[in-house]
């Protein structure tokens, strides 16, 4: 219903390939050439699949790699043949919040990545890669156990192995955009403005013969990657998650590339100019280490298409790469855009700039850098920013998926699409009216995610479905215990019902002698992204899957005030009776870690 709309309105589908940002097709890219054409003495002609050295060429033959044809295709069928057995350990791996950010020190030390290779048989538009791996991938927002995200590895179970000459590609399960635009419509504005992103398109995943769903597939940022958007290949490339040029989150940077080098020259010496230099000499001493021609169009593209996930806006999801082409000056490559083209919620946000990160925060306040990315910020506007393109993107994904979706999730897609549409329409316009102002960013830096681990925690509740809108205290009964100390309280309750999201959620809530008052909430994993918990039983207490928030006010006064907010997390749920229909029982415990939030 919604395509025929915006067919009506001019927006019908008018590009092709994944992730394709003019309106016009645009053909495959040549064939990558090496060398003269000769082999010569003991040189190997290197085909793009053979290749130890993971695609590309060597000098001295004709290479050709295939992967852009791949992502030239609007949705992929991929067929994945695992081991029911590996799958099931697979889907249940996870990285809990508390598993990476639960030490006071976080950020300056290395996480163990708790992810595993298990071998499978992969096949793509009927192409097979028998020797592959499959690992799960991603981190709170793309994790799932019943529709995980997920990297392949054409080869790691089989040397040489490749699929359409690609060694790996990575599947998104989409959780944070169910438009599934926002990750191939990001990286297009990128690569439009001539930053190495990679190609993007969508795919239709089966298991074992059962459908698992839709899938956003990318490109990987890895040895192939570079080799395939840069010049010289061979510099260290570093990525960066939860991470920036400031002491408590210096140590997050993880090497990805040139191990035998830890040095970490380059990313010392920025942190010595943006912690040291004088506003004057910033600029000067960032120069030998960071391209900042490259950085200020890289910043406002996450400005332009609003990536709060970014650099920029979070400290977070991006790369860095060394590129001996730029006498090793590092530039930022874009990963993780599943956040972005959305409407700035936080009105204390200016909408012309994101400045979270500590190099962007520092730049912003120095009136000449100001000046300079607001001249970036225009230039992207004018040479790169289409919303005639993006918005038949829109068109284009609702027609691609209609063969497999019921008319239910079509109506679900079309909704999703036309939020989506609404930002890039409205988008200029709202970044020049706040840009007219040059408003400075009051915003600070990214907060610190490090949680620190306070104690046991440990309650029950008895209450009735379908009670959220009532009163605590004549909907339910509740206890907390706190290091083995049982709380003394006045009046205790809970409730639990549905959210408008399909959702459970189950409120505790206790006041005190002294006139504190604890209100925990408890929101249910459902599925299709994890099985049930409205089930009786034990079940997972951690995040994902189970959101629980313990919020502290002060009552004392007239009316309370906020005084901390914590997470109980990492421990078990319990449910005795679950009964999701009207006042039906719902009684249960849990038991956990309190952790104090930053």
């Amino acid at each position: 219903m919604t395509l025929r709309l915006l067919a009506a309105l001019g927006l019908a589908a008018g590009c092709s390939g994944g992730g394709v940002l003019p309106s016009e097709p645009t053909p495959p890219p040549p064939p990558v050439v090496c060398g003269d054409g000769v082999v010569e003495g003991d040189e190997v002609c290197d085909d793009g699949v053979n290749d130890a050295l993971d695609g590309g060429c060597l000098p001295g033959c004709d290479g050709e790699d295939l992967y852009y044809e791949l992502f030239a295709r609007d949705v992929l069928e991929v067929e994945l043949i695992v081991d029911p057995a590996d799958w099931d350990a697979l889907r249940h791996e996870r990285k809990t919040r508390h598993s990476v950010f639960g030490t006071e020190d976080c950020r300056t030390r290395e996480v163990v990545n708790p992810y595993t290779w298990y071998p499978g048989e992969v096949t793509i538009d009927g192409e097979t890669a028998a020797g592959a791996g499959l690992r799960k991938k991603g981190h709170l927002g793309s994790q799932s156990t019943l529709l995980p995200s997920i990297k392949l590895k054409f080869d790691e179970f089989e040397d040489g192995g490749r699929l359409h000459t690609m060694k790996r590609l990575a599947l998104n399960n989409s959780r944070s955009d169910r438009s599934y635009l926002r990750t191939c419509s990001a990286y297009t504005v990128f690569r439009a403005a001539g930053i190495p992103a990679p190609e993007c398109t969508w795919a239709h995943v089966s298991l074992n013969g059962e459908t698992l769903g839709m899938y956003v597939a990318t490109e990987e940022i890895k040895k192939p990657f570079l080799k395939r958007r840069l010049p010289e290949p061979d510099g260290t490339l570093y990525e960066g998650t939860a991470c920036d040029w400031r002491p408590e989150f210096l140590g997050g940077f993880e090497q990805e590339s040139n191990l035998d080098d830890d040095s970490r020259a380059d990313l010392n010496a920025i942190y010595d100019a943006i912690q040291t230099a004088p506003d004057g000499e910033l600029e000067a001493q960032l120069e030998p280490w960071l391209d900042l021609d490259a950085f200020y169009r890289f910043w406002a593209v996450e400005t332009v298409i609003w990536h709060r996930d970014g650099y920029s806006g979070n400290a977070n999801n991006y790369f860095l790469y060394a590129d001996p082409a730029r006498d090793g000056r590092l530039v930022f490559l874009p990963w993780g855009p599943d956040g972005t083209f959305r409407v700035n919620g936080n009105a204390a946000l200016p909408n012309s700039v994101l400045a979270y990160g500590v190099l962007t925060n520092r730049l912003y306040a120095i009136p000449a850098s100001r000046q300079r990315f607001y001249t970036a910020l225009t230039d992207v506007l004018e040479d790169v920013w289409d919303p005639a393109s993006l918005v038949a993107e829109g068109a284009r994904v609702q027609a691609a998926f209609a063969p497999y979706l019921t008319e239910p999730e079509q109506d679900i897609l079309a909704g999703e699409v036309l939020g989506f549409v609404g930002f890039v329409q409205d988008r200029r316009a709202v970044i020049e009216a706040a840009a007219a102002g040059n408003p400075d960013w009051t915003a600070g830096l990214r907060f610190n995610p490090c949680r620190i681990p306070l104690g046991p925690i440990e309650g029950t509740f008895a209450t009735t479905y379908g009670t959220l809108d009532g009163s605590f205290f004549t909907s339910g009964t509740s206890t907390l215990t706190y290091d083995g100390e049982p709380m003394e309280t006045v009046r205790a309750g809970s409730r639990a019902g549905m959210l408008g999201d399909g959702r459970t959620r189950v409120q505790l809530r206790l006041e005190t002698p002294d006139d504190l008052r604890y209100t925990a909430t408890f929101t249910l994993a459902e599925p299709p992204w994890f099985e049930s918990y409205t089930t009786p039983g034990d079940h997972d207490l951690g995040m994902p899957p189970l959101n629980a928030i313990v919020v502290l006010h002060d009552i004392a006064g007239d009316s309370a005030v906020q005084l901390d907010r914590f997470d109980a997390t990492e421990g078990t749920w319990t449910f005795d009776s679950i009964e999701t229909t009207p006042d039906g029982a719902v009684v249960g415990s849990f038991s956990g870690t309190l952790w104090d939030l930053p």
